[in-house]
């Protein structure tokens, strides 16, 4: 089923111990990992990296932004399929 972005983030920080971010510096800044994914953001962007094979090509990088969703597909796989938060 989809799960919550931010509730994946968080959960993330508890098990880290990071709080309401995985960890933060003094500038704000947040990074974490989830189910096979890290992510960082900052005050204007947030950033998800995937593993991926190195031949992957961007045509079959598929990323659906919703108002309400992401979801990441690439050859096929869903990465991630998910609601944000916030």
């Amino acid at each position: 089923g989809a799960r919550s972005l931010s509730g994946l983030m968080n959960q993330q920080a508890q098990i880290t111990g990071g709080g309401a971010g995985a960890s933060a510096g003094g500038n704000g800044f947040r990074e974490g990992q989830g189910d096979g994914f890290t992510w960082n953001q900052n005050d204007d962007e947030v950033e998800f990296r995937f593993p991926v094979a190195a031949n992957t090509k961007a045509k079959y990088v598929k990323v659906n932004f919703g108002k309400s969703t992401l979801k990441v597909t690439v050859a096929g796989q869903t990465l991630l399929n998910g609601q944000l938060g916030g």
